[in-house]
């Protein structure tokens, strides 16, 4: 029983790695815009999308 604790502790580590990650990665390049910009600074779709999961 405990090691089924045991690798669902390191699984759900690991899972909080990668979205940690992903969050840095996809926010590395608009991050200034994102929180101090307005709106000249959306210029898509996505960047409207970014900007509502900040």
């Amino acid at each position: 029983m405990s090691e089924i604790i045991f690798i669902a502790d390191w699984a759900i580590k690991a899972l909080q790695l990668l979205v940690v990650g992903f969050l840095l990665y996809k926010f590395k390049e608009n991050r200034l815009n994102l929180l101090f910009g307005g709106k000249k600074s959306l210029k898509n779709i996505d960047d409207h999308e970014l900007q509502k999961a900040v």
